[in-house]
C-alpha cells in the first residue's frame, strides 16, 4: 500500500510540473499572438525571400516542437494511467482486506454459537442428572415407605415415617 500510495504522490507531482510548463507555454504563446497581432496591424513590410536553408530549419524546427508535443502527451497519458491502475490496485487491496475481515468475523460468530450451543447442552445435561438425582430419592423414600408399611405395625411404621421426616427436614 505504502508503495501504491508514494507511486500515486509521485504520478500527481509529475502531473502538477506538466500542467505549471503548460501554463507557461500558453502564456508565452499568448504574448508571442499579442506581439503578431500589434505587428499585423503595422503596415506590412516587404518580406526578405526567406533562403531555402531557412525554410528547411523553420520546417525541422517546427517538426521538433510538434514531436516533443506528441512526447508529452504520451508521456502524460502514460502518467494518468498509471495513477489509475494504483488506484484501482489499492483499491483491489481494501476490498481483499474486507473480505478477509468479513470471513474472520464470520469464523468468529460460529466458534461463538458453537460454544454457547456445547454450554446450552451441557446445561441441559446437567439438569437432566439433577432431576434423575431426585427421581431416585424419591423412589426410595417411596419403596423406604411401603416397606415400613407392610411390615410394621402401623404405630411403628408412623413412628419410623416422623423420625424419617425430622430426619430429612433437618
Amino acid at each position: 500500500v505504502w508503495v501504491a500510495v508514494c507511486s500515486v504522490v509521485r504520478t500527481l507531482s509529475r502531473v502538477v510540473w506538466e500542467r505549471f510548463l503548460e501554463t507557461r507555454a500558453q502564456k508565452a504563446m499568448r504574448l508571442a499572438r499579442t506581439a503578431a497581432c500589434k505587428e499585423a496591424q503595422k503596415p506590412p513590410k516587404p518580406a526578405p525571400k526567406a533562403t531555402l536553408a531557412q525554410r528547411r530549419a523553420t520546417d525541422r524546427a517546427q517538426a521538433e516542437a510538434m514531436a516533443a508535443q506528441k512526447r508529452e502527451a504520451q508521456e502524460r497519458e502514460a502518467q494518468e494511467a498509471a495513477a489509475r491502475d494504483a488506484q484501482a490496485e489499492a483499491s483491489r487491496e481494501q476490498r481483499e482486506a474486507a473480505r478477509r475481515q468479513a470471513a474472520e468475523q464470520q469464523r468468529q460468530r460460529q466458534a461463538a454459537a458453537q460454544a454457547a450451543e456445547r454450554e446450552r447442552l451441557a446445561a441441559l445435561e446437567r439438569r437432566q442428572l439433577a432431576a434423575d438425582a431426585v427421581g431416585r430419592e424419591l423412589l426410595a423414600d417411596v419403596v423406604a415407605a411401603e416397606a415400613r408399611r407392610i411390615f410394621f405395625s402401623p404405630e411403628v411404621a408412623e413412628e419410623m415415617e416422623r423420625r424419617h421426616a425430622a430426619a430429612l427436614a433437618a
